[in-house]
C-alpha cells in the first residue's frame, strides 16, 4: 500500500505540486500507518510541509513545481 502512495504522489506530483502531493502522502501515512488521530496527522503533514517549503524554497532557494492544478483556481 505505501508503494501505490508513493507512486500516485510521483504520478500527481506535476499536477498537484509539491505543497498538496506532499501534504495528502504525509495525512495518509501518518493517519493509517502511524495509527494516530486525524487530526494529528494534519498538523503534522502541515508542519511538514511548510518547513520543507521553506528549507528548499526560502533557506536554499531552489524552486519546487506549484502545480498545474493551481492555474485552474487563479494562481
Amino acid at each position: 500500500l505505501i508503494l501505490v502512495m508513493l507512486g500516485a504522489y510521483g504520478f500527481f506530483f506535476n499536477f498537484l505540486g509539491f505543497p498538496l502531493s506532499t501534504f495528502f502522502l504525509m495525512v495518509f501515512l501518518v493517519w493509517i500507518f502511524g495509527r494516530r488521530k486525524l487530526l494529528v496527522a494534519l498538523i503534522v503533514s502541515l508542519l511538514t510541509v511548510a518547513l520543507s517549503y521553506a528549507l528548499f524554497v526560502v533557506a536554499l532557494g531552489l524552486p519546487l513545481p506549484m502545480g498545474s492544478a493551481w492555474y485552474f483556481f487563479g494562481g
